[in-house]
């Protein structure tokens, strides 16, 4: 879980502009990985999925997870932060795209919280690389 502390110590240095830039390019990318997972999970189960608010949902469970639970909760309940994230993308996954099954809004927003966690962090990393902040 190295993306929430990274931005975390990132904006306690006061580089608000890296921690803007770091969203923006989260929510990019995680929209682009979660439009590409709704495309394989609609064809697989046959499903009409609209995906036009992808990067929203992104964006607000983005600033949901880092500023808002992740900032407050994980300092005093440890499991709570990756628990409530969870939480987060399943009912921001119901609610974006609510033509989905419950059982696969839930399998997508396992999907998309083990991406925020691991394949997300990675290629923003790789992106922020090239941008001089």
């Amino acid at each position: 879980m190295a993306f929430p502390n990274d931005v975390l110590s990132i904006a306690t240095s006061q580089n608000w502009i890296a921690v803007g830039l770091h969203l923006f390019l989260s929510t990019i990318i995680g929209g682009i990985v979660l439009i590409v997972l709704l495309g394989i999970a609609s064809r697989a189960w046959g499903e009409s999925v609209k995906v036009e608010n992808a990067f929203l949902m992104v964006l607000i469970v983005q600033v949901i997870t880092v500023f808002g639970i992740l900032g407050f909760v994980a300092p005093y309940l440890p499991i709570g932060g990756p628990v409530l994230t969870f939480l987060v993308w399943l009912g921001f996954t119901k609610a974006f795209f609510s033509q989905l099954k419950w059982i696969h809004a839930l399998v997508i927003g396992v999907i998309g919280f083990a991406l925020t966690f691991f394949v997300v962090p990675t290629l923003t990393s790789i992106a922020l690389g090239f941008i001089p902040v």
